[in-house]
């Protein structure tokens, strides 16, 4: 196998995203090893392949930049087909998948509401000001309970000083980064599944615990076993894509009844929902989003030579 196949692994799934990556901490040269739903990164540049049993490993070296533009542009046309949000298609699976919908849809309707009849007791009661970091630290547990989306959504409010007050922006923050975990077990047993390799073969250390999660998955450090380079290992929350895809055909579903029935809201939700989620769908395919963020710091060098300034 050539340097340009080992860093083109991938046989990209048709709608959902890649499940785990191995992403480095350091900002040296990027090569990808890609499985189905995985792909490992930050493989220094001289380092040739390492085999084991006749399979090369997750090791792999670039020679010249022109390879590294070749392996960019393939790991680019993957991940293009990997993750894609589409409201058809959305509709096709869960469509003819009623009791699933509807169970998920009380689910929303039962946290949400109650939430919303508290809000109605404090007005009545004048205690909105003196409830509000209450509301707002309950407003979290609710969204992290009910999963990735509503997560999201709620990291997206905790940036908006025009929608929510001061105590309910510092509850929702933490929804950034202090999520609850999933457990190791599901996590290794994922990134062996997916690259197809033991850890022990891949890695010579490996937190046994998270150092970090958020609302799409949890990180690990590792140390690459053939390199010694310290890596970020990121995988994805199990069933992160049914969850979402579920949440967003209902809720744009409401955006269609919003559009029809309510004619206070001027704006195309439905459009506003589109945009958020496609977004959303996109940092699900951790391929694309490393691309984006390789070709983010080569703009960066080319900037800081041409001012003459260091480049972090």
């Amino acid at each position: 196998m050539d340097k340009m196949a080992a860093s083109s692994l991938s046989v990209a799934s048709p709608l959902w995203a890649h499940r785990s990556v191995l992403r480095a901490a350091s900002v040296s040269r990027v090569v990808r090893v890609a499985a189905p739903r995985a792909a490992l990164v930050e493989a220094p540049s001289g380092l040739p392949p390492v085999r084991d049993n006749g399979r090369i490993t997750l090791s792999v070296s670039v020679a010249e930049r022109a390879e590294d533009i070749q392996a960019e542009s393939k790991a680019m046309a993957r991940a293009a087909n990997a993750t894609v949000y589409s409201p058809g298609l959305l509709a096709l699976r869960y469509g003819s998948r009623p009791i699933k919908v509807a169970t998920r849809a009380l689910e929303i309707l039962v946290a949400l509401g109650s939430f919303g009849v508290k809000l109605l007791i404090d007005q009545s009661s004048g205690k909105m000001d003196q409830n509000k970091r209450k509301r707002g630290a309950e407003l979290k547990r609710i969204f992290t309970r009910l999963g990735p989306t509503f997560a999201k959504i709620g990291q997206g409010l905790s940036t908006r000083p025009d929608i929510c007050p001061l105590e309910y922006l510092e509850e929702l923050a933490e929804l950034q980064d202090a999520l609850p975990t999933f457990p190791d077990k599901e996590a290794f047993a994922c990134i062996e599944r997916e690259l197809g390799l033991s850890l022990d073969s891949i890695f010579s250390s490996i937190s046994p615990s998270p150092i970090a999660a958020a609302s799409l998955g949890q990180v690990y450090k590792a140390q690459l076993r053939y390199s010694g380079q310290v890596v970020a290992v990121k995988v994805q929350r199990p069933g992160i894509e049914e969850s979402i895809g579920l949440d967003f055909y209902l809720i744009r579903g409401l955006g269609i009844f919003i559009n029809k029935y309510v004619d206070i809201i001027t704006s195309d939700v439905v459009a506003l929902i589109d945009e958020f989620a496609g977004r959303f769908f996109q940092e699900l395919n951790y391929v694309q989003v490393n691309t984006g963020r390789e070709k983010c710091k080569a703009v960066q060098k080319i900037v800081c030579r041409q001012a003459g300034c260091p480049c972090s």
